[in-house]
């Protein structure tokens, strides 16, 4: 399979949310997305169809309306970011106003992300909103209002950086890098939004949360909205953070309040979220609890009750005077007075907590949780309190009860179609999404293969066997990293699940690298994941890349890898566990690559003002007095010398572009460089419109490319077509077979002792 034909395949639009299915609420009506590149237009094509549950004759989905992006990612701004539209967080998943019209993301006249209506009858686009930046997320309520976040609008000023004196904050490292010196009020710091509730045919009014304490805005759930249309709860940065927070038992929160006792302007200060209540009467708000959300969590929508007077919220912190361990955490059941903010937990055990599947009032003293295979009830008791009643085993979900219903069914080796199931566990295709993937003969098999690494922990991933694979030969392996949760349901071209069809967003090119001959393992995720939960990222880092080695040694043993042609790539968070693994594992990469990732480096946590995600959490201390002794043992760029793996670094954009490249990965290019260690830094085509997600099919084909480049050089000896190229590689050639001709620097242990 070309890189070209793969971008041009479909994709599910939000299909996170619902299948990617948005039922009216009636539930007659359906609608859903497609997302296909376009190469010749250089952009991507989002289609929306609709069809009809009751009417026979409208039974099958049609084609509502074609609209085009070019995918650009945002401007220096941060406004115009094109390819959220089709790709990223949030997702841009299609929400019914009414029983004729769908809301979603779309690009205005001047490319700013507004909210728009498509009437899936006639196909009329309208635009809803008109906010000076992009508009980020929205929700929409029981009678058609919405609720979205807005980006407050932010002009850099180069001309005037130096036209004044002004006094410096840790945080404006990243601004003076750009060249502009008030970083603080730049477009990259996380909450500079508003929420504002648009009401059917008014205009949108701002959601005033200053007097609930909060000033910053920010979001990763949408919206929650009472039955009646009163309330929705929304998260937002506070603007007076509690120190005493910091004695949840999270080292998360406990960095973000320290950091914010600091500098309340720093960034990952700006990351603490608290849920706040909004009256969409008159937009006033206040918090829901007094406590921290839980925004690391896999937390399900909170559930009102019929009356609308209390939420059920899950995986959240509780506030500290009840003194719960489990609300200590971040991982307590618990029903909320949403008029109060009185807060009661309901009793269950770590185990019930962590597998609780769904919640749902059944009526206003009675409230069930699904976990599991069981079904657990609470019930009111005399004073207001909630009591556990009564445990049954769930009943098992039967065809015939999904008799009608519609789902996009898909499998490894089967692209995703739209069918409608019918009695007697039978179903009925309705819409194909990638027909010429049907028959395909260009793709390798796939197949889910688990093992164990050197500690017993059992792993699991995604296996692209090479087109015409042959048992009897060995071929090079690619391992790629994933960082979602790892399907083994999902059909998947590119070897990293999201997305794993259309429009490809980094360079991951599984299926292209099986047409080559080379073999692919997506993943390589605990069997249990949330052993993982809890854990600091350079524990993670560790089990992680024994766990990628012993996915190498099996498939060895298999008889099926060649042992000295096995590479590794990682973007964004796992690309650092691949430099950790270069600087110190034991196993012989032959390749690798990492694109727009944090380093675990000095330089990176300098100008994130020593930020916990950008230091401690990746290498165990702050590098202050006996600090270093971790930084000289854990970070990677301080053990660069022990590097003997090609390495191809990637900037794809993402934030503050050129500031990203020198606070990202140029401290361990220059180490690299400077001792003759192959390496080679590449950014993006139009890098001033890059994104940490590129939607673009310049800028996506041409990252591909070059990592297509990559494996074939050093895993199957192929010259690149680029004739500069392919001197520079053969010149690193070169100066890897004078490394591996000498002893390998062996990891060194220090001390941090008073002299």
């Amino acid at each position: 399979m070309t890189l070209e034909k793969a971008f041009e395949t479909a994709r599910i639009l939000a299909a996170e949310e619902n299948g990617g299915i948005a039922y009216s609420r009636s539930g007659e009506l359906y609608a859903f997305g497609l997302v296909r590149g376009d190469v010749q237009r250089d952009g991507v094509v989002v289609e929306i169809f609709a069809g009809s549950l009751r009417d026979t004759t409208r039974l099958k989905p049609r084609l509502i309306k074609s609209l085009f992006t070019r995918g650009w990612g945002p401007d220096v701004n941060g406004r115009g970011n094109l390819a959220g539209l089709t790709f990223g967080f949030p997702p841009n998943a299609l929400r019914w106003l009414d029983e004729s019209s769908v809301a979603f993301f779309w690009q205005d006249e001047s490319e700013n992300r507004q909210i728009f209506k498509l009437d899936v009858i006639d196909g009329a686009l309208t635009k809803l909103t008109r906010s000076e930046g992009d508009a980020t997320f929205f929700g929409v309520g029981p009678a058609g209002e919405i609720v979205f976040r807005a980006k407050r609008p932010t002009i850099l000023d180069r001309a005037n950086t130096n036209q004044q004196g002004m006094v410096l904050e840790p945080s404006d490292a990243l601004g003076l890098l750009y060249g502009s010196a008030n970083q603080s009020r730049l477009s990259i710091d996380w909450g500079n939004e508003d929420w504002y509730v648009a009401k059917p045919g008014q205009p949108a009014k701002k959601v005033s949360l200053t007097g609930a304490g909060a000033t910053r805005i920010g979001a990763i759930t949408p919206p929650s909205f009472s039955h009646d249309g009163r309330w929705a709860i929304v998260e937002a940065n506070p603007s007076s953070i509690p120190f005493a927070w910091s004695a949840y038992d999270s080292p998360t929160i406990q960095s973000q309040v320290e950091e914010n006792s600091r500098n309340p302007d720093a960034l990952n200060a700006r990351l603490l979220m608290q849920q706040y209540v909004i009256d969409l009467r008159d937009g006033s708000g206040r918090p829901l609890i007094e406590a921290p959300f839980n925004n690391v969590s896999s937390a399900l929508p909170p559930a009102w009750s019929p009356d609308n007077h209390h939420v059920l919220v899950d995986r959240t912190f509780l506030p500290l005077e009840i003194q719960s361990p489990a609300g200590m955490a971040g991982r307590a059941v618990a029903v909320v007075d949403v008029a109060t903010g009185s807060t009661i937990e309901l009793e269950l055990t770590n185990d019930e907590r962590q597998k609780l599947s769904a919640k749902r009032w059944v009526s206003e003293d009675r409230i069930e949780l699904s976990i599991q295979n069981r079904r657990i009830v609470f019930g009111r008791d005399a004073v207001g309190g909630w009591i556990r009643t009564s445990e049954a085993s769930a009943p098992n979900s039967s065809a015939e009860g999904d008799d009608g219903a519609l789902a996009f069914v898909q499998d490894l080796n089967h692209p995703p179609g739209l069918y409608l199931k019918l009695n007697g566990g039978r179903s009925r295709l309705l819409f194909q999404t990638n027909q010429a993937l049907v028959s395909s003969q260009c793709l390798g098999r796939v197949e889910a293969i688990t093992w164990s690494d050197a500690e017993g922990r059992a792993w699991r991933g995604k296996l692209f066997y090479p087109v015409g694979f042959d048992p009897a030969r060995r071929y090079p392996l690619v391992i790629q990293t994933n960082a979602a949760d790892l399907s083994l349901e999902t059909f998947d071209i590119y070897g990293k699940d999201d997305p794993g069809l259309g429009p490809g967003n980094q360079p991951f090119i599984a299926q292209t690298l099986a047409g080559r001959g080379i073999m692919v393992l997506e993943g390589g995720r605990p069997v249990t994941p949330r052993s993982m939960d809890g854990v600091k990222r350079l524990s993670q880092a560790q089990s992680y890349v024994r766990g990628y080695e012993g996915a190498a040694r099996e498939l060895i043993a298999r008889g099926i890898v060649q042992a000295d042609r096995v590479g590794l790539i990682g973007f964004s968070n796992r690309g650092w566990q691949v430099e950790y693994a270069l600087s110190y594992s034991d196993f012989p990469w032959a390749a690798a690559i990492v694109s727009d990732n944090i380093t675990g480096g000095y330089l990176d946590a300098a100008l994130s003002n020593w930020s916990y995600a950008h230091g401690e959490d990746l290498v165990g201390d702050k590098p202050f007095g006996t600090g270093w002794k971790a930084w000289l043992e854990n970070s990677p760029t301080f053990a660069a010398e022990r590097v003997r793996t090609p390495l191809l670094r990637m900037v794809t954009g993402s934030i503050s572009n050129v500031a990203n490249v020198i606070g990202g990965p140029w401290e361990t290019y220059s180490r690299l460089r400077y001792l003759n260690i192959p390496v080679e830094l590449y950014l993006a085509p139009r890098f001033d419109r890059g994104a940490h997600n590129l939607q673009n099919p310049s800028q996506v084909l041409d990252v591909q490319r070059r990592a297509l480049d990559w494996w074939l050089f050093w895993l199957k000896d192929a010259p690149p077509e680029v004739g500069s190229t392919a001197a520079s590689w053969r010149h690193m050639r070169g100066e890897l077979e004078t490394l591996r001709s000498q002893p390998r620097p062996p990891r060194l242990e220090w001390s941090a002792r008073p002299r």
